[in-house]
């Protein structure tokens, strides 16, 4: 193992929820919530580097637009050629409480897209994004949505296109009550449906739903997750 190295160059204050990716050369991405760095309270920073620890980019950049109130807590992927995405939650930019938001890069550092709004609902609080990207360059970003299942937080998720495709044409829940979360989730294409029954998702549920879009070419395909695994018919 390395010594460990800093990686925030802006000092003041505090810089707190680092996440990071990596592609398939060793190149990867730390990002961050920076209280200062985008000049109102918290913003989501990023910095890059190549696959010998030697720094990309000179200082951190901002990544998002957005500044006003609390942009912060995010999420990270990248591919194994080097596209990444971010996603964060940010406060009143929907108008409302936090939204949830994502940005997508290209291998080579320059935004693939302008920020965009992944949390449709926007009453109450979307937050804790989750992001995860596969080589196809289809990605989901997951979050919790407070009340929009009719009982405190559920979980919902949206599928994307990089470079800010909608592929999936709204978010789905699992069934959830008093904020524990259970269901079948059934991937059909552009839209979703849950059967009767239920089991308990892994916490690795959505990185392995994730990893097997890859095979469902056609976009057409039934997609079953339970709690073990995930099956494509």
């Amino acid at each position: 193992a390395g010594s460990a190295f800093q990686v925030n160059t802006n000092v003041a204050q505090n810089q707190f929820k680092s996440v990071a990716a990596m592609d398939s050369a060793g190149n990867f991405v730390i990002v961050w919530t920076d209280v200062t760095r985008d000049g109102n309270a918290n913003g989501v920073v990023a910095r890059r580097y190549d696959s010998s620890g030697s720094a990309i980019d000179a200082a951190e950049f901002v990544v998002n637009a957005y500044t006003t109130n609390l942009q912060q807590l995010p999420s990270v992927a990248m591919d194994s050629v080097g596209n990444w995405v971010v996603a964060w939650e940010s406060s009143g930019q929907d108008g409302s409480d936090f939204g949830v938001y994502a940005r997508t890069f290209s291998a080579t550092g320059p935004l693939e897209t302008a920020e965009f709004r992944v949390s449709q609902t926007t009453a109450n609080a979307q937050s804790a994004a989750a992001v995860t990207l596969a080589p196809t360059g289809q990605f989901i970003v997951a979050w919790q949505s407070v009340g929009q299942d009719g009982d405190q937080g559920g979980i919902y998720v949206r599928r994307f296109q990089h470079a800010n495709v909608v592929n999936d044409r709204s978010a789905f829940a699992s069934s959830s009550s008093g904020g524990s979360t259970t269901g079948l989730l059934y991937l059909l294409g552009d839209r979703v449906s849950q059967p009767s029954g239920s089991t308990t998702p892994t916490t690795g549920a959505v990185d392995q739903l994730m990893a097997d879009l890859a095979l469902d070419s056609s976009d057409r395909k039934s997609t079953r997750l339970n709690s073990s695994h995930l099956v494509i018919s």
